[in-house]
C-alpha cells in the first residue's frame, strides 16, 4: 500500500508539473495530462475501493461551486451552445479540486511544483528575448539600449501566436514572482541567485510586455510581500527602504519603456477625456457600465450561463457602439459576467472563493496564498479569466492547492454532519 500511495503521490507531481511546464504553450496539451489525472483517481477510488474524501471538503465544493450555478444558469439559458461552451471551458475548476482534494499536495511537492514553475517561465522568457533580438536587430533606426528598451521591442512583438495572450503571461509572471520571494526567503535553499534574477528578470519582461494589469499588479503585491516577511522578522524599517527602492527602480524603469508608458497614457486619457468613445472605442469603461445596467435588469437570476454576451451584444447594436458590435467583446471582467450570468447566486460564489480564503489565509500567517488571491482578484477586474481555458487551467489548479494546503488536511472529520454524509456516500458505492 505504502509503495502504491508513493507510486501515485510521484504521478501525481510529474502530472501537474507537466501541465505548469506546457500551459503558457498549449493549454490543450495541459488539458489531455489533467484528464488523465483525473481518470488515475477515479480509478483509485472505484477499483482501489479508495474512499470519497473529496466530495466533504471545502477545497473542493468553493472552486466546484462555479460548475454548480452555472449548471443552474443552464437550465434557464436561451444559447444552450454557448452555456454548454461556458461549462466546458470551466471543468477545470471541477478536476483539479477533486484530484487534490482526494490525494492531498504535501508541502514538498508543492515547494517542487513551484520551482518547476519558475524554471519553464523563465526559460519561456529568454527564448522570447532571444527569438525577439534575432528577429529586430536589423532595424538600424536605434541604437541597441534605445531599442531594447522602444515599443519595436515590446508587447506583440515580444510574444508569439503559439502563446497565451500578454495578459495572460503577465499574470503567470507576477506569481512566479512570488514564489521567488518564497524560495529566498528559505535560506536553506540551494541557488537563491537563480531565483533572485528570476524575480528581477520576470519584473522587467512584465515592462516589455506591456501588461497594463500585471505590471499595476506587481507593482503592488511584490514590495507588501516583501514588506510583510521583513515586519515578521522585526526588521520593518528595513523591508520599507526596500520596497520603496523596488517601487523607485519600478518608476524608472516603467519611464524607459516605450510601449509600457503608451498604453497606461491611454488609461489616463480615457478618464479625462469627456468621451471616452473617441479616445478608444473598444474601451472596458465604455462596456463596464453597460454590463451593469444589464445586472440592474437581471439582478435576481441573471440573464443564464449562455446569454450574457448576447445581451451585451445586443446592446452594443441598440445604442449604436459599432466597434464594440463588430467585436462581439465580453466584459472583460469576471466579476461582471458572474453576476450578470447568475444574478445573487453569482455574488455568493465569488463571496465563497474570496472572502473566506482570505480570513484563513490572514489567520493562518500564509501570505503567499493571501496574495495569490489578491493577484487572481486584480486579474478578474479586467479580463474574463474563467472564459479562456488558460485562465481557468491557472486559476483553478493554483486556487485548489492553496485551498488544499489550508483547508484539506483541516476536513470535518470531527463534525458528525459530515461523518453521517461520507457514511451515505459509502454506502452508495
Amino acid at each position: 500500500m505504502g509503495i502504491r500511495r508513493k507510486y501515485w503521490s510521484d504521478f501525481k507531481l510529474i502530472c501537474l508539473a507537466a501541465i505548469l511546464l506546457v500551459l503558457p504553450y498549449s493549454y490543450r496539451v495541459s488539458s489531455i495530462v489533467m484528464a488523465i489525472l483525473l481518470l488515475y483517481t477515479l480509478y483509485q477510488i472505484i477499483v482501489k475501493n479508495e474512499p470519497i474524501e473529496f466530495l466533504t471538503r471545502f477545497s473542493f465544493w468553493a472552486p466546484a461551486s462555479f460548475i454548480v450555478i452555472s449548471l443552474i444558469g443552464l437550465s434557464y439559458s436561451l444559447n444552450l451552445k454557448d452555456g454548454l461552451g461556458a461549462i466546458e471551458r470551466q471543468l477545470p475548476l471541477l478536476v483539479f479540486p477533486a484530484i487534490l482534494s482526494q490525494s492531498g499536495i504535501s508541502r514538498g511537492q508543492f515547494k517542487t511544483l513551484q520551482k518547476v514553475y519558475v524554471v519553464s517561465l523563465v526559460l519561456m522568457m529568454a527564448i522570447l528575448e532571444i527569438r525577439t533580438i534575432w528577429l529586430l536587430s536589423h532595424s538600424k533606426e536605434h541604437g541597441f539600449l534605445t531599442y531594447f528598451f522602444s515599443y519595436y521591442h515590446t508587447y506583440e512583438n515580444l510574444t508569439t501566436t503559439y502563446l497565451a495572450q500578454p495578459v495572460y503571461i503577465g499574470a503567470y509572471i507576477v506569481l512566479s514572482n512570488m514564489f521567488c520571494i518564497t524560495i529566498i526567503k528559505e535560506k536553506s535553499s540551494n541557488g537563491w541567485w537563480f531565483y533572485l534574477f528570476a524575480l528581477l528578470f520576470g519584473s522587467f519582461f512584465l515592462f516589455q510586455l506591456a501588461a497594463r494589469s500585471s505590471i499595476i499588479l506587481n507593482f503592488i503585491l511584490i514590495p507588501l510581500y516583501i514588506v510583510y516577511l521583513f515586519y515578521l522578522k522585526k526588521k520593518l524599517i528595513l523591508g520599507s527602504v526596500l520596497a520603496m527602492g523596488i517601487l523607485t527602480a519600478s518608476v524608472i524603469l516603467f519611464s524607459t519603456s516605450g510601449f509600457s508608458k503608451l498604453r497606461m497614457q491611454w488609461i489616463v486619457k480615457e478618464f479625462q477625456s469627456g468621451n471616452i468613445y473617441q479616445v478608444d472605442p473598444q474601451s472596458r469603461l465604455i462596456i463596464w457600465p453597460i454590463a451593469l445596467d444589464i445586472i440592474v435588469d437581471n439582478w435576481i437570476l441573471g440573464v443564464g450561463t449562455g446569454d450574457a454576451e448576447d445581451a451585451l451584444i445586443s446592446s452594443y447594436k441598440s445604442r449604436g457602439l459599432q466597434a464594440l458590435f463588430e467585436n462581439k467583446l465580453n466584459a472583460h471582467n469576471q466579476y461582471l459576467t458572474t453576476i450578470m450570468r447568475h444574478g445573487i447566486l453569482g455574488i455568493i460564489v465569488l463571496l465563497l472563493n474570496f472572502s473566506i480564503p482570505l480570513i484563513i489565509y490572514s489567520k493562518s500567517h500564509n501570505p503567499e496564498a493571501f496574495l495569490f488571491t489578491l493577484l487572481i482578484m486584480g486579474f478578474f477586474l479586467t479580463e474574463n479569466v474563467l472564459g479562456r481555458a488558460q485562465g481557468v487551467i491557472f486559476f483553478s489548479l493554483f486556487h485548489s492547492v492553496y485551498l488544499t494546503t489550508s483547508f484539506g488536511k483541516l476536513t470535518h472529520e470531527n463534525s458528525s454532519i459530515w461523518n453521517k454524509l461520507q457514511s451515505r456516500i459509502n454506502r452508495y458505492r
